[in-house]
């Protein structure tokens, strides 16, 4: 979009400066390119540091955010499976389904003028978010390797959008720290609902007498994921005093998963408790991912 104006400002600065020419007045045609020229310049940094009507930051924290929910809808999912019932679950549930589809039309629209392998993921996104919503919305599958398998492609689709945003971002002039950073701290939130995901996963297989050997590794993995992630942005540079004090809140959460992990990986957490600690981590890195965004 960018180039096809500058092709017409190029265009008309070269007819102004044959009229001019002709003329004698080119004094004011040197006056005019000089203005044009500086508006191109200005319009072009404000354009690198854009993806469409957002900023590169905003870009990856809502594709980010993506990851997350497509872990959200799941972990209901099979919670619901388990048994669980109420407005609350209901609401968490819906309330997801709808913010994913709100986002993926954002994306979608300012990804107009974008690069071709992010209009490729925003493509690989949306398919993959037809075949989730197939098996679990449509079909209402049952089978827990199914319903993980549909949420794992989603969720690799979701990623690799953000990866091919904050690339992007890179090359336009976007602040690749920053970027890289929403994406990490943005990561947490998945990381956050994936805890329960498994969690709920397990359970429900355990009821059914089958073999949760392979949740569990993967369940180990995200856990120790969170506390290393933890680790590199809880020292970061870019970190301001409210986000400093976010921090502190997180720490005491993942203080507590620590010190309660015996008990979490046996699988006793009520279906309460996990969804509870999972939601408030998934809050919090919310807030922190936001302030990350903005600055």
């Amino acid at each position: 979009m960018f180039l096809n104006q500058l092709f017409v400002v190029y265009d008309f600065i070269v007819r102004y400066i044959k009229f001019a020419s002709k003329f004698g007045i080119m004094m004011k045609a040197k006056q005019l390119i000089i203005a044009v020229l500086t508006l191109v310049n200005i319009s072009a940094m404000c354009a690198m540091d854009n993806f469409g009507d957002i900023t590169y930051g905003e870009a990856t924290n809502i594709s980010g955010m993506q990851r997350m929910l497509s872990q959200r809808i799941t972990k209901v999912y099979l919670l619901k499976l388990n048994g669980a019932t109420g407005a609350a679950f209901d609401k968490e549930y819906k309330g997801g389904l709808e913010l994913f589809n709100k986002n993926f039309i954002k994306l979608s629209k300012n990804s107009e003028g974008a690069s071709g392998e992010v209009k490729a993921a925003v493509k690989a996104e949306g398919d993959a978010w037809k075949a989730y919503m197939d098996v679990v919305i449509f079909k209402k599958a049952k089978d827990v390797n199914t319903i993980l398998a549909a949420s794992n492609a989603l969720l690799k689709k979701c990623h690799a959008l953000v990866l091919a945003i904050e690339k992007e971002g890179g090359k336009d002039g976007g602040d690749p720290e920053k970027i890289n950073t929403v994406n990490v701290s943005g990561k947490q939130r998945m990381l956050s609902q994936r805890l329960g995901e498994y969690y709920s996963g397990i359970r429900l297989v355990k009821s059914q007498g089958g073999d949760t050997s392979a949740l569990g590794t993967v369940l180990k993995s995200v856990f120790d994921e969170i506390n290393a992630s933890y680790n590199k942005l809880s020292t970061s540079g870019l970190n301001t005093a409210s986000i400093t004090a976010k921090f502190t809140e997180i720490k005491a959460k993942i203080d507590y998963l620590n010190t309660e992990k015996a008990q979490f990986f046996s699988n006793s957490f009520s279906i309460n408790r996990v969804t509870e600690f999972c939601n408030s981590l998934t809050s919090l890195y919310n807030d922190v991912t936001g302030m990350y965004a903005k600055l």
